[in-house]
């Protein structure tokens, strides 16, 4: 009887085989550095998450110099700011209210079955990491900047048509 409530149990405690990670939060804390005490609040979550679902791609990812910034971001942002040499080697930068971090992430870009071939790939994997409100955020920015142009470009076309 106590056997069959046990088991039971450990069946409860079971999650779906969706949600369940493949490699464990030991292997994905291996491939991200935590040499510094302090990094942007909610990276390291996200670098947790980024390394899971690309655990083969990802060599490693290095959270660098910490800073503070004049202006304030309302959530949580990793933004892939460039690809460094051929090598796989890409520069993001993490932003969260005012405090700035470089994050230098290592990927495998010449294996065919790596997921990040490119900055674009790179980001993409990294969008799909970050949390609800931070991708709100982003799309509503994008559609900001997409509108914008638009205007830019009309008033643009009435000042040609002036002239």
């Amino acid at each position: 009887m106590l056997r069959q409530g046990i088991f039971a149990l450990a069946l409860c405690r079971r999650r779906p085989p969706g949600a369940r990670s493949v490699h464990s939060d030991r292997k994905i804390m291996q491939k991200i550095v935590t040499n510094h005490s302090t990094n942007c609040p909610g990276l390291v979550d996200v670098l947790k998450k980024f390394v899971g679902q690309n655990y083969d791609s990802v060599i490693r990812c290095n959270p660098a110099r910490i800073s503070r910034a004049r202006g304030s971001s309302e959530n949580f942002d990793l933004r892939v700011n460039s690809q460094i040499g051929d090598t796989g080697s890409f520069k993001c930068i993490a932003r969260s209210g005012t405090i700035v971090q470089d994050v230098y992430i290592m990927a495998k870009v010449t294996s065919p079955t790596s997921k990040i071939q490119s900055v674009e790939d790179l980001e993409n994997q990294i969008n799909l990491c970050l949390p609800r409100r931070a991708k709100k955020t982003k799309l509503r920015k994008a559609r900001e900047r997409s509108n914008a142009q638009c205007t830019v470009s009309s008033d643009e076309e009435k000042l040609l048509e002036f002239f």
